[in-house]
């Protein structure tokens, strides 16, 4: 095992949004052992850079699905982005169908006044028939505003002119609706929208995924797809889930992800990232125990 890759949200994060203890000690232990780590999210590499400063380490970085990847010091190494009028016209669209979109860049997360009111409206009128109780929606809502580099504007389509589009996410928390406007948009086969948690997908260009950038950072670090274990829980894992030579899905991921992966371990609430690397850090020593006996 020379690299280990961790997802975010519902993976390395808990059910509070933030890495446990457990989480991090075991990274970390990882690190001091020469493993190398890397973190891919839909997210930002600003949001994904200021949760591993907390954690205290250093490491590769895959933001926006697989849009951009950076090494340990934070120099870009590659970004793919949307085409500036395809995402105009995608994003015109969405605010017409009045939905909660966001657009990401490499260190901004843009999006209009007046969302938390969107998504307010349609919990009002759907949390009897949804599995989301009001506590739970709460956390939503603090975990986008929790989000760094978060700017809330007037006018979405003006900020447009001046930013290269790493994706856009839509969210909806009624999943019929918004499993409509994700067929609606894979028409266009420039794009590709993988789901990222139970009430959003991100519109992504279809040449970047995790497992693409995966496939790009072991080039660079010079590792083979089978000296690298994946970890994550949900649709925009997949590629890098299938690639990777040891792919684990968490214990509350989809059971579609659990199905293509090699190992399944605890869920985001019980350490199911530090269970995964222990287990894998320990059976790699008893193998070089073994070796020098």
């Amino acid at each position: 095992m020379k690299l280990i890759v961790t997802d975010l949200d519902g993976t390395l994060l808990n059910k509070s949004h933030v890495v446990s203890t457990e989480n991090e000690r075991a990274l970390k232990k990882a690190l001091n052992k020469g493993v190398n780590v890397a973190i891919a999210s839909g997210r930002n590499y600003g949001d994904i850079k200021s949760i591993s400063n907390e954690m205290g380490i250093e490491p590769y970085i895959i933001s926006s699905n697989g849009g951009s990847v950076y090494d340990k010091h934070g120099k870009k190494l590659k970004s793919t982005y949307i085409d500036k009028e395809v995402g105009k016209k995608i994003i015109e669209w969405l605010r017409k169908e009045d939905f909660f979109l966001e657009i990401a860049t490499e260190d901004k997360v843009f999006m209009e006044k007046g969302w938390e009111d969107i998504l307010h409206k349609e919990f009002t009128l759907l949390k009897n028939k949804i599995d989301l109780n009001e506590e739970e929606y709460k956390s939503y809502i603090e975990a986008i505003k929790s989000m760094n580099g978060l700017q809330e504007v007037n006018d979405i389509v003006e900020t447009l002119d001046n930013i290269d589009i790493s994706l856009i996410s839509v969210c909806s928390i009624d999943l019929e609706r918004l499993n409509k406007v994700k067929e609606e948009i894979e028409k266009d086969n420039s794009l590709s929208c993988p789901f990222s948690g139970k009430f959003n997908f991100e519109v992504i260009n279809k040449k970047c995924t995790k497992g693409d950038a995966l496939e790009f950072l072991s080039e660079y670090i010079g590792i083979n797809m089978e000296e690298i274990i994946t970890i994550g829980d949900n649709f925009n894992d997949e590629t890098m889930l299938k690639m990777a030579g040891v792919g684990v899905a968490m214990g509350n991921a989809d059971d579609k992800i659990k199905k293509i992966s090699n190992f399944i371990t605890k869920d985001n609430g019980e350490d199911g990232v530090a269970y995964a690397v222990n287990k894998f850090l320990d059976a790699e020593e008893e193998v070089a125990s073994a070796m020098e006996a």
